[in-house]
């Protein structure tokens, strides 16, 4: 199948939108982790680090995933497109 395969390119950017789904639902829920980590007070330094580490990883993931995806979009129209 070539890269412009209407199907391929369908398939792409389902698994491009999954795969984008479910990191947003991990970083709402990491999102929970970290607020119900951060008592003031009481913060851990290396615990405050870790999650400041993971979260700016879930936020750049997020990023990443979310242009992936607008890229399989784009190769679905570039495919269905006539005249191709």
């Amino acid at each position: 199948m070539s890269p412009t395969d209407p199907m391929e390119a369908a398939a792409g950017a389902k698994r491009a939108a999954t795969m984008l789904r479910e990191a947003r639902a991990l970083q709402r829920r990491f999102d929970k982790l970290a607020g119900a980590a951060d008592v003031p007070g009481r913060a851990d330094l290396t615990t405050s680090r870790l999650l400041r580490e993971v979260g700016d990883a879930l936020n750049r993931l997020v990023a990443h995933l979310a242009h992936q995806e607008r890229d399989q979009y784009r190769r679905v129209a570039q495919a269905l497109r006539p005249g191709r």
